[in-house]
């Protein structure tokens, strides 16, 4: 008898919907899986390969992976592991069954506890690290100094221990100042020092009435005394005041252009009378034409 070719017959449904014929295999276009229809859920599943042999074998250096379906599922192409099942089930991998593994491992230091590691470049400039060595002495130049730390040089002890010892002193004693200033004496000495501006005159070498005319009390001369030509003798000042003291200098000077000179003897005057405490007589005053000023120091 003669055959027939009735060209490829479709033995599944090929699809993104489930086939209405629930006797046939679906090959699901979503997931790219066959499937068939499970009566007792009324749903399409997927397959499961099942087996009641052990889950994993060994041929040589390959896995043989069983499955059952107590232990292991393929959902989607992967794999997951169902009800817990440990890696006991796993057969016994040698570290030497993984290439490059052993050589790996060789190659590890092992970490002591309360040290590190330190990269080969760490270890070459530690290598170069010298030893410190503390001196015995410093060098001057190296040491801070500060105002209670100084360094002095051989010459500066020299000149300290050439001064003079201390010559001692009385310390003042207020309740027995005899021999000592006290500052009412500072203060007399500050305030006893006067001076009288003269003017220049005409007839000088036969009085000295000349020099006085225009004087301003308070300004060429101190308040409350009086200045004149003493009465008989001409060339002489009569200056009159009440310090109840003696004068104990006079000084004469004059002015010459930016110049000041101080005139002795003869040409100041010839001397000095002190009729009593308030009054003392310049005899023989200064007979140059320039005015003068005669300062005076009154104790």
């Amino acid at each position: 008898m003669g055959t027939k070719n009735l060209g490829q017959v479709q033995a599944i449904w090929i699809g993104t919907t489930p086939p209405t014929n629930t006797s046939m295999i679906w090959w699901d276009l979503n997931v790219t899986l066959h499937k068939y229809y499970k009566t007792a859920t009324s749903t399409w599943e997927t397959f499961v390969l099942n087996s009641g042999t052990a889950p994993l074998s060994r041929s040589g250096d390959s896995i043989i992976l069983v499955f059952n379906t107590d232990q292991f599922e393929i959902v989607a192409g992967a794999l997951k592991i169902k009800d817990d099942v440990l890696l006991s089930v796993l057969p016994t991998i040698a570290i030497s069954d993984i290439a490059g593994l052993t050589d790996a491992l060789d190659n590890k230091v092992t970490v002591v506890t309360g040290k590190s590691l330190i990269s080969d470049e760490e270890i070459i400039r530690l290598s170069t690290v010298i030893k410190y060595t503390h001196p015995t002495n410093h060098t001057p130049s190296i040491i801070s100094q500060d105002i209670s730390n100084r360094f002095v040089t051989d010459a500066q002890i020299d000149t300290w221990n050439g001064k003079q010892a201390a010559l001692g002193y009385t310390p003042y004693d207020s309740s027995n100042p005899d021999g000592y200033l006290t500052a009412e004496d500072v203060a007399a000495i500050n305030t006893s020092g006067f001076s009288l501006k003269l003017k220049n005159g005409s007839d000088l070498l036969d009085s000295c009435a000349s020099r006085l005319v225009g004087l301003v009390e308070g300004a060429d001369y101190p308040t409350g005394w009086t200045l004149s030509a003493q009465s008989g003798f001409p060339k002489n000042l009569l200056v009159v005041h009440n310090l109840g003291k003696r004068s104990h200098s006079i000084t004469i000077s004059t002015t010459e252009g930016s110049n000041q000179r101080v005139l002795f003897g003869n040409a100041a005057y010839a001397g000095i009378m002190f009729p009593d405490n308030n009054s003392f007589v310049i005899e023989n005053i200064a007979t140059i034409s320039l005015s003068i000023t005669a300062t005076i120091l009154m104790i």
